[in-house]
């Protein structure tokens, strides 16, 4: 069964290869283009384009680096010294170093004299609205209002 389809195979035409002068050739550019390597030219670190600071360090920056130093134990004078140089210097490693003290150093108290209140927290509030002025406040900043009372509990 197999030697007759042989037989078939082997008795078939093979198909017309077309001849190299009918085929289409590959169009090629008229004269090859020559590219010149550009050198390696080594970066220029230059002082130019260092971010120079415009303002000097101000007193509280600098009591702030100064207790951000505090916190991580830092004790030694001369590099406390040259870290406010190079902060008094360069405005790009100060903002750096003042945005670790920030994460560091615990957030300031608030102000205990400070007299504002929200409006959720006055008696004059029914149902939202206060009675007092008739309005319906957005309560998500505090305010200072002569008329505030605190409720009764």
């Amino acid at each position: 069964m197999l030697e007759g389809l042989f037989q078939q195979i082997a008795n078939q035409i093979p198909p017309k290869v077309p001849s190299a002068s009918s085929e289409k050739s590959t169009r090629e550019p008229l004269q090859p283009r020559l590219y010149k390597p550009i050198p390696w030219v080594p970066p220029v670190r230059s002082e130019r384009y260092k971010t120079q600071n415009t303002q000097p360090l101000s007193e509280q920056d600098r009591q702030k680096i100064l207790d951000y130093l505090a916190a991580i134990s830092e004790t030694d004078q001369e590099i406390i010294q040259e870290i406010l140089d190079i902060c008094t210097s360069d405005n790009s490693k100060r903002l750096w170093l003042l945005q670790w003290a920030a994460k560091i150093l615990p957030v300031p108290k608030i102000d205990l004299l400070d007299d504002r209140h929200y409006c959720r927290e006055c008696a004059f509030m029914k149902n939202r609205r206060c009675q007092r002025h008739g309005f319906w406040p957005v309560d998500n900043i505090p305010r200072r209002c002569a008329d505030f009372q605190f409720k009764k509990s």
